[in-house]
C-alpha cells in the first residue's frame, strides 16, 4: 500500500516537473503586479490603434498579457486558463543563461508577436512596423491605379495579403492563412523563398491593368489565339490544340500567353544559366490568374509561328537534323531517333514526342528537342567530375549530378546513326548500317560489294567445310544449298576502317532464297567462320555485326543420307529385272564383324582380370 502510494506520488511529481520544464512556467501572484497588462482577444469596441491579440489557437488555452517599453512590446506572458498560477513568458531580450535557451526564447517571442494587431489595418504589428500594407481582396469599389490582391482558386486557403514596397518596387509579400501570416522576401538568401515570392507577387494587380503589378510597363503583349489574319513570321497560340490537350479540364478555361518582342520582331528568350529549356520571357494567364512561364511552360508547346521551319533555323545554328523515321533520310543516311528506346509512357510525353523535331550537335554532344517555336528542350552533355569532386558533393548534389547524366544518356542512346547503299548488285533493295553515336568514324562511307563468281566459289568451300558444320549448331546435320556473299566495309579516305563497336546491318533477302531457311555467316579476315545473330522479317535480314568484312547469306537444307541395303536380309519384293551393272564392291559383312569384335574384347578383359588375380 505504501509502495503504491509512493509510486503514485512520484508519478505526479515527475509529471509536474515535466510540465514545468516544457512550458517554462513560473508562479506569481498576478501579471499586473509585474507590470503586465491584459490584451483583448477581439478588436470589438476598441479605438483605432489599440492593440489586440488575434490567434484563436492561443486564446483557447491562454490569457494574454504584455509588458511595454514606451509603445514597444518587450515581453509576452501567456497565462494558463486552467492553472492561473502558472504562465509561460517570452522576452524580446532573453535573460536565460544558456545561449541556446536565450535564442529559443527570443525566436518564440518574435513568432507570438505576429499575432498582435493594432485596430485599423488588418496587419500584425511587426509587419506594420516594417512598412507592409494590407491589400483589398477584390477590385470592387476601387479606382484605376489602386492595388488589390486577386487570389483566384488560392482564395480557398489564403484569407489575406500584405505587400511591402521600396520606392515603388515590390520587395516582399505576406500571406494570411489559418496559421497566421507567412512573409516572403525578394532578397532572401533562401532560393525557395525567392521563388515563392515570385509566384505570390503575381497575385497583386492594379485596377485597369490586365497584368499583375510586377509586370506592368514591361512591354508584354498577348499572343493571338489563332492564325487568322496573321502573316509570315507572326506568332500565335493554337488555342484549339491546347484546349484539346486539357481534355475535360478545358471546360470554362481561359488561356492567354504574354510575350516580349525584340527590335527584330523575334520573341525575347530568357538567358538562364544551367536551365534545360530554351524558355521565352513569357507569362501564362489561366482564368485571369497570371503565372511566370515556369509554372505552366508546357502550354508553350502550342505556340506557333507562321512559316516556321525548325530544320532551317537550327541547322543554321550548327545542329544536325535527327529524323524520327530513318527511311526519310535516303541513302546518304544521317541521324534518327528510336522513339521506342525513349520509353515514354504518359500521354503528355507522347504528345510532346509527336510534335517534336530532334537535333544533334556532334561537336559538343548537345541534343535539342524543338517542340514548338517557343518550347525547346536542350540537353547538354554533363561535365565529367573526378572521383574527388564526386566525393565532395552533398547527397542532394550527387543525386542531381547522377540524374543529369542518366537523363542525358537515356536520350543520347536513343539517337542512332544510319547510312545506306542503294540497291547494290545482287540485291533488290538498299543495305543500311545502323550504329550508336560514336561507333562509326565521322566521314566514313559504307560500301557493299557482291563477291564475284570465283570468290563465291572459294567462300562456299570455306563455309561448307565439315569443321564449320561441326562448330555451328545451325549447320549440323544440314547442308548449305547456296550462298550469296557480300563484302560490307567502311571506307575513309580510301582506307578501310572498323566501327568502334557492334553495328546493325539491314539488307533484303537475296532473290531466290527461302527466308525461312537462311543462316547468316561471317567470314573473318583470318578465314575463320562464325554465325551471327540475324532475324528475317518482311523480306529484310537484320544482322548484328561485331565487325565488318564478308557476310554470307546461306540457304541450308536438311542433309539426306541413303542407307545401303543389307544383302543378308531378303528383299520384300523380288525383282526379275537383270542387274544392269555388275558390282565390284565386297559383300557387306558388318553384322558378323561386330559380333566377333565384341567377343574378342570380352575375352581380352577376362584375361586381364585373371592376370591381376594371379599377381595378387
Amino acid at each position: 500500500m505504501k509502495k503504491s502510494f509512493a509510486k503514485k506520488s512520484l508519478s505526479i511529481l515527475l509529471s509536474l516537473l515535466m510540465l514545468l520544464s516544457v512550458f517554462a512556467v513560473a508562479a506569481y501572484a498576478a501579471p499586473e503586479d509585474e507590470g503586465y497588462v491584459a490584451v483583448p482577444i477581439s478588436d470589438e469596441g476598441l479605438a483605432d490603434g489599440a492593440v489586440w491579440f488575434n490567434n484563436p489557437e492561443y486564446t483557447e488555452s491562454y490569457n494574454v498579457f504584455v509588458k511595454y517599453d514606451g509603445e514597444e512590446i518587450v515581453s509576452i506572458k501567456l497565462q494558463l486558463k486552467e492553472y492561473p498560477d502558472y504562465a509561460v513568458t517570452y522576452n524580446k531580450v532573453s535573460e536565460a543563461e544558456s545561449p541556446e535557451d536565450a535564442a529559443e526564447e527570443e525566436a518564440m517571442f518574435q513568432a507570438v508577436l505576429y499575432s498582435f494587431y493594432k485596430k485599423g489595418p488588418d496587419i500584425p504589428i511587426p509587419f506594420a512596423d516594417e512598412g507592409f500594407i494590407a491589400l483589398p481582396l477584390s477590385a470592387e469599389g476601387l479606382s484605376d491605379g489602386e492595388l488589390y490582391a486577386q487570389l483566384g482558386e488560392n482564395g480557398d486557403y489564403i484569407t489575406g495579403m500584405l505587400a511591402k514596397f521600396d520606392e515603388g518596387a515590390l520587395v516582399a509579400v505576406a500571406l494570411k492563412t489559418d496559421y497566421g501570416y507567412q512573409p516572403f522576401y525578394a532578397n532572401s538568401a533562401d532560393e525557395n523563398e525567392v521563388e515563392a515570392f515570385g509566384y505570390y507577387s503575381a497575385f497583386i494587380y492594379v485596377v485597369g491593368e490586365e497584368l499583375p503589378y510586377a509586370y506592368v510597363g514591361q512591354d508584354y503583349v498577348a499572343l493571338p489565339n489563332s492564325a487568322e489574319g496573321l502573316s509570315d513570321g507572326d506568332y500565335y497560340l493554337d488555342l484549339a490544340a491546347a484546349m484539346a490537350a486539357f481534355g475535360e479540364d478545358a471546360e470554362g478555361l481561359e488561356l492567354k500567353v504574354f510575350v516580349k518582342y525584340d527590335e527584330n520582331g523575334d520573341i525575347v528568350m530568357q538567358d538562364i544559366e544551367g536551365i534545360e529549356y530554351l524558355v521565352p520571357d513569357a507569362l501564362i494567364s489561366m482564368n485571369g490568374q497570371v503565372y511566370s512561364v515556369f509554372y505552366a511552360f508546357e502550354l508553350l508547346m502550342f505556340a506557333r509561328q507562321i512559316g516556321f521551319d525548325p530544320v532551317a533555323k537550327y541547322t543554321a545554328m550548327g545542329y544536325t537534323y535527327v529524323a524520327k523515321d530513318p527511311t526519310e533520310l535516303g541513302p546518304e543516311g544521317g541521324y534518327f531517333v528510336d522513339a521506342e528506346a525513349l520509353d515514354i509512357e504518359d500521354e503528355g510525353g507522347a504528345a510532346e514526342l509527336e510534335m517534336a523535331t530532334f537535333f544533334y550537335k556532334p561537336a559538343d554532344g548537345t541534343v535539342l528537342v524543338a517542340v514548338s517555336p517557343l518550347f525547346n528542350e536542350m540537353l547538354v552533355k554533363p561535365e565529367e567530375l573526378s572521383e574527388e569532386e564526386v566525393a565532395a558533393l552533398s547527397e542532394e548534389e550527387l543525386e542531381e549530378y547522377n540524374s543529369a547524366i542518366e537523363n542525358y544518356n537515356d536520350v543520347l542512346s536513343a539517337i542512332k546513326f544510319v547510312m545506306a547503299v542503294a540497291a547494290p548488285e545482287g540485291l533488290d533493295g538498299d543495305v543500311a548500317l545502323i550504329a550508336d553515336l560514336g561507333v562509326v568514324e565521322e566521314g566514313a562511307v559504307l560500301t557493299v560489294t557482291k563477291a564475284d563468281d570465283a570468290a563465291q566459289a572459294d567462300i562456299f568451300a570455306v563455309v561448307a567445310a565439315d569443321d564449320v558444320a561441326e562448330a555451328i549448331e545451325e549447320l549440323k546435320e544440314k547442308k548449305i544449298d547456296k550462298i550469296a556473299a557480300f563484302d560490307i566495309s567502311l571506307m575513309k579516305d580510301g582506307v578501310e576502317v572498323e566501327p568502334n563497336g557492334a553495328v546493325t546491318i539491314n539488307m533484303p533477302v537475296p532473290a531466290g532464297f527461302d527466308a525461312e531457311k537462311i543462316v547468316v555467316l561471317h567470314v573473318k579476315d583470318d578465314g575463320t567462320v562464325e554465325k551471327v545473330e540475324a532475324t528475317v522479317e518482311n523480306g529484310i535480314i537484320t544482322i548484328t555485326a561485331p565487325s565488318l568484312s564478308y557476310y554470307v547469306v546461306a540457304q541450308v537444307e536438311e542433309a539426306t543420307t541413303e542407307e545401303p541395303t543389307n544383302p543378308t536380309e531378303p528383299t520384300t519384293e523380288p525383282t526379275t529385272e537383270p542387274t544392269t551393272e555388275p558390282t565390284t564392291e565386297p559383300t557387306n559383312n558388318k553384322g558378323g564383324f561386330d559380333f566377333f569384335s565384341k567377343l574378342l574384347a570380352w575375352l581380352t578383359e577376362l584375361f586381364n582380370m585373371f592376370t591381376r588375380w594371379i599377381q595378387k
